[in-house]
């Protein structure tokens, strides 16, 4: 049997050491006048995030015993310091985040894998079952909701297009055309981002493009959205009321706490809009329940909010006194 590693505390000062260094050399060329050249501005902010995370993979995980996952914090941490020093080169310093992250479930994907289908029939969505995947090949806890939410809005935007919606489950997207509000709003984004883009690059080409960028991840973020809505209707188990409300909530309500699910148009004041536009459905609650939020945010209910395309049938498959 192998025998566990052991930190060893003089690399582990060899490797902080490292880091800091490296730290001090970017922050002085991040301080002259070198850093106003987009080049120079993108080899800081790579060097911030890839060269901090291999110096960590290499003196930290291989040789000081760190956890895995630890590369992964440092380049996220290099990416808040890239955006304060370097703001120019970001957008090559959120791919590295974005690739190291890719790499560290590519290099644990059979355990990702077996870990996202154990619980694919009993998670709430997709991003329930990408957050748990990703905790099992390494990923830390604090960072894993964002890294789900990120992942499911890649995948989802890129080939929901392709799958076809289940037949069983209560839909929370047709009743007010969803779809084609999506449609509107993603080309209005569209014409506008196209306008402030030259608008912006006359002045500065960078934030020109940062904002370009960030308008793209909006529209993926509204097509992911949808398709979320639409592939992972809300289910109703003998034990919990199950599934995203997109990629915004993620409801897993036991139905011995569900008191009363009534009709509604109009969310109560206290209660949470877990809704897709108008609400159709309350939940009242007999005690609090938690509900996931984006990028792992958490929020205690006593009443939820739900938006139900057949609101009169979903009230039915929870049962008499209801």
């Amino acid at each position: 049997m192998p025998r566990p590693a052991v930190a060893r505390p003089a690399t582990t000062l060899l490797a902080i050491g490292a880091l800091l260094a490296l730290l001090a050399v970017e922050r002085h060329i991040a301080a002259s006048a070198a850093a106003t050249h987009r080049v120079v501005a993108t080899a800081v902010a790579l060097d911030l995030t890839a060269t901090a995370a291999l110096v960590t993979w290499w003196l930290g995980v291989r040789r000081a015993a760190w956890p895995r996952w630890t590369p992964l914090v440092i380049a996220a941490g290099g990416l808040v310091i890239a955006r304060a020093w370097v703001p120019s080169g970001l957008i090559a310093a959120m791919i590295v985040v974005e690739a190291t992250a890719l790499t560290a479930l590519v290099v644990r994907a059979r355990i990702a894998w077996r870990a996202g289908r154990a619980v694919a029939a009993t998670a709430p969505g997709p991003v329930a079952v990408v957050e748990h995947a990703v905790i099992a090949a390494g990923a830390p806890r604090a960072l894993a909701g964002f890294l789900a939410t990120d992942l499911v809005v890649l995948a989802y935007a890129t080939t929901g297009w392709f799958r076809r919606a289940p037949r069983d489950g209560f839909a929370m997207h047709r009743r007010k055309h969803r779809a084609a509000v999506v449609a509107l709003l993603v080309g209005l984004i569209a014409v506008e981002t196209a306008a402030l883009h030259v608008a912006l690059a006359g002045w500065s080409a960078p934030l020109a493009w940062v904002s370009t960028a960030s308008a793209a991840y909006l529209a993926l973020w509204m097509i992911a959205d949808l398709h979320v809505l639409r592939l992972a209707p809300l289910r109703v188990t003998p034990t919990a009321v199950l599934g995203p409300v997109g990629v915004r909530w993620r409801l897993d309500v036991p139905r011995d706490a569900i008191a009363a699910a009534t009709p509604i148009d109009a969310v109560p004041p206290g209660a949470l809009a877990a809704v897709v536009g108008e609400p159709t459905v309350l939940l009242t609650l007999t005690r609090p329940v938690e509900v996931r939020g984006l990028l792992g945010r958490r929020r205690t209910a006593t009443a939820i909010a739900l938006t139900v395309d057949a609101p009169e049938a979903f009230i039915a498959a929870l049962g008499p006194g209801r």
